[in-house]
């Protein structure tokens, strides 16, 4: 008994231990200062890593117009004597944010552990990234994300459409009724379209408009305490309206719950078969919906992947191989730049070419439906918005080449596709950790280079639309997609 309790206060000491140096370890993290010197060598360090790594530069330049070393060097002009880790943290994102690209970010601790123990990770040797750099990564990745999030309190929401940017949801302020639907024209004076593009790279969840030629934000607000706005003045239908990034507005109104952030099932009129994949997770969950539901009356199935910002590839393939009669045939044709390291790792993807300098992974891959499949013979419609990416946007890279399957809704605000996961590399001075996207889909050709387009272009919903449909609707509820979603009506008739 008593050893037992000496085994016991050992393991005590030794995680009180453990626990000490962690916060040790991420309290200097947290103080350590940074000369000017110090920071200029890490951003050079990013600079050089993106160029070597990003093979989708010249796509990113040529779509948005941008120069992105220019963009570098103007950063480079704002870093000052001497900063904090956790301050100089906000400009690496500026930088990272100039790349316009969902796997490229500063990471957390848990994206560190996944990418050097997983064993479904073959990029797991290449960087410099290491699990001690776990320690402290939650705190650089909370500099920019949570810490930002928390601080906000003033949640009205915007919604922007061709170059406009209207009030979502109702509120009072100061006396003043903003309704939803009216149209924000400003920020402090400034017309808000020029404010967000001369800001851009400070923006959260920044998009582009590809037929203005002009970045946009629908969450602008939560950049403003890092650009000094703390409190700060929007004019809406000519109303100035005073708000504080720290206080909450009169009187919200909110969004009608919905069940957009589950997945779901069902038929519709006893002869579609409706899924909806908020993300790509969950096979099994999909297979057994499927078993469930499918009868023979099926003549349409639709796979819902709007607002799908990824997860795994397996889960559509998985689904496809239990629906399909007969085999899906598509191109998987990746390009990046040219690196030894790179392509041992990614070897058993496919054959390996090199044309200009360029490195290119072709593979003629088949889906075959499996022994337990439905048999469907029917189309398959893949239904995306502008919001769809990673591995949703796999998918619709195979909807977009195979004829069974009918890829249609909205073109992508990204340069999309099938592509490889991220690399995960950290910089020498702060220590700071970040993924870096490296591969492009080459599989559009010349017609569709960004792998941004659809087959069938649906027109966006009208403001007055789209604000009945939140304001007022569970807009994924089966009621509401056979009655009222545009989309989904465009499939049925």
């Amino acid at each position: 008994m008593l050893k037992k309790k000496r085994i016991a206060k050992f393991y005590s000491v030794i995680k009180y231990f453990l626990i000490t140096l962690i916060i040790f370890v991420g309290n200097h993290a947290q103080s350590q200062n940074l000369t000017k010197d110090q920071m200029l060598y890490d951003i050079c360090f990013l600079q050089s890593s993106i160029h070597e790594y990003c093979s989708f530069l010249p796509l990113l330049e040529q779509r948005t117009g941008i120069n992105v070393d220019k963009e570098i060097e103007k950063l480079k002009l704002k870093i000052p004597e001497e900063q904090s880790s956790g301050e100089f943290a906000h400009h690496i994102r500026q930088i990272l944010n100039i790349l316009y690209d969902g796997h490229t970010g500063i990471i957390n601790k848990k994206t560190i552990k996944w990418y050097k123990t997983s064993e479904y990770n073959y990029l797991a040797t290449i960087g410099n990234v290491s699990l001690e750099d776990t320690l402290y990564a939650d705190f650089f990745y909370n500099q920019i994300n949570n810490n930002v999030f928390s601080k906000l309190k003033c949640w009205i929401k915007t919604k922007y459409m061709n170059g406009k940017y209207y009030n979502v949801r109702p509120f009072s302020q100061h006396g003043l009724f903003i309704d939803s639907g009216e149209e924000i024209t400003a920020i402090d004076g400034i017309p808000i379209t020029s404010y967000i593009n001369d800001n851009n790279n400070q923006m959260y969840f920044k998009l582009w408009d590809p037929v203005l030629k002009q970045w946009y934000c629908e969450l602008f607000t939560l950049s403003l305490t890092q650009l000094g706005k703390q409190r700060f003045t929007l004019t809406i239908n000519q109303k100035q309206v005073l708000l504080d990034c720290s206080q909450a507005v009169d009187n919200i109104t909110f969004e009608h719950p919905n069940t957009s952030e589950n997945p779901n099932c069902f038929v519709i009129d006893d002869n579609v078969l409706y899924f909806y994949m908020p993300q790509m997770i969950n096979a099994e969950w999909y297979i057994q919906e499927l078993y469930r539901n499918y009868t023979p009356k099926i003549n349409k199935i639709i796979i819902d992947i709007r607002s799908n910002s990824g997860g795994d590839d397996n889960v559509w393939k998985s689904l496809l191989k239990k629906i399909v009669s007969k085999p899906i045939k598509y191109n998987f044709r990746i390009g990046m730049n040219s690196n030894d390291i790179l392509e041992n790792a990614i070897k058993d993807f496919g054959s390996i070419k090199h044309i200009n300098g360029r490195t290119i992974i072709e593979n003629k891959r088949v889906i075959l439906p499996d022994s337990n499949s439905v048999k469907y013979k029917g189309k398959i419609y893949v239904l995306q918005d502008k919001y769809t990416y990673s591995a949703a946007s796999a998918l619709s890279s195979v909807a977009w080449q195979n004829k069974s399957l009918i890829l249609l809704g909205q073109p992508s605000a990204f340069i999309s596709g099938y592509t490889f996961p991220a690399l995960a590399l950290k910089l020498p001075q702060s220590g700071i950790s970040f993924k870096l996207a490296f591969s492009t889909d080459l599989s559009g050709g010349n017609h569709n280079p960004f792998m941004d387009k659809v087959e069938i272009e649906i027109e966006d919903e009208n403001i007055n639309e789209y604000l009945n449909k939140v304001l007022f609707y569970d807009y994924y509820s089966c009621d509401f997609l056979k009655k009222r979603d545009k989309f989904i009506n465009k499939i049925l008739n």
